[in-house]
């Protein structure tokens, strides 16, 4: 049996639409909000968060820029190129060198972009880092050429490559709705780990309320995702 929350007595149908109407408005009203920001205005009154929130004047060493699923012919969608460009000011404003990109694809079945990087090899990492080599970067591109989540590349980074580098301070760039995910689940990796890489976050917002609202309901329904991530990472710690 499917239990239907608006089906309940004491929960009519009538206010369940209300509450969706008002989550909807709420999100057009903070979207808007950002219209009349130019890029260059969103980067530099950016809302961040993490460490450099209570350390502003500290300078992350490196940039993780997080991937995004490709267009089916390979090219990065808007969403993707946002962070790169995001990233490309803060290279520019923080004076650093060196940026992390990674992934491999979206997982079989999921996305558009997997056929595409079997048929190719050319995976999310490699398409990045050809992008920033395109604009200009001419810095150090660290390319993690797997996973097919948030939480693998994660592990990756911070298990891995963070350490070999010698790393203390990185940030988290990636759209800023997808941040939240990105803490959560870096804590597993990082903590969990018993790492004391500091962690700051940042990144654009999606402005179109229709793909921003689809985006968030995708964060919300992924939840079920980094519960589980958090039990494997506990797990692990308590061997």
């Amino acid at each position: 049996m499917v239990y239907k929350i608006a089906d309940d007595s004491l929960f009519p149908k009538a206010c369940m639409d209300q509450i969706v109407n008002l989550f909807e408005l709420g999100m057009k009203m903070e979207l808007h909000s950002y219209d009349h920001f130019s890029f260059d205005c969103e980067v530099e009154q950016r809302q961040s968060f993490g460490y450099k929130a209570e350390n502003t004047d500290a300078v992350p060493e490196i940039l993780n820029v997080h991937p995004y699923i490709l267009k089916a012919n390979g090219a990065p969608r808007p969403i993707l190129e946002r962070r790169m460009e995001w990233a490309l000011k803060l290279v520019e404003e923080y004076g650093i060198e060196d940026i992390i990109v990674s992934g491999i694809s979206s997982p079989q079945g999921e996305g558009s972009d997997y056929d595409f990087v079997k048929e190719t090899g050319g995976t999310q990492g490699i398409v990045m880092e050809n992008w920033f080599r395109g604009h200009g970067f001419r810095g150090n591109i660290h390319r993690v050429d797997e996973g097919y989540n948030t939480f693998q590349t994660l592990k990756k980074v911070y298990r891995e490559l963070l350490p070999q580098l010698g790393i203390d301070h990185v940030e988290e760039i990636s759209t800023f709705a997808h941040l939240a995910r990105i803490h959560l689940q870096g804590i597993q990796v990082n903590e969990m780990d018993r790492r004391n890489i500091k962690r700051s976050f940042s990144g654009p917002r999606i402005r179109d309320v229709a793909q921003a609202y689809e985006f968030m309901m995708w964060e919300l329904s992924s939840v079920h995702e980094t519960l589980g991530f958090t039990a494997q990472s506990v797990a692990v710690a308590r061997l």
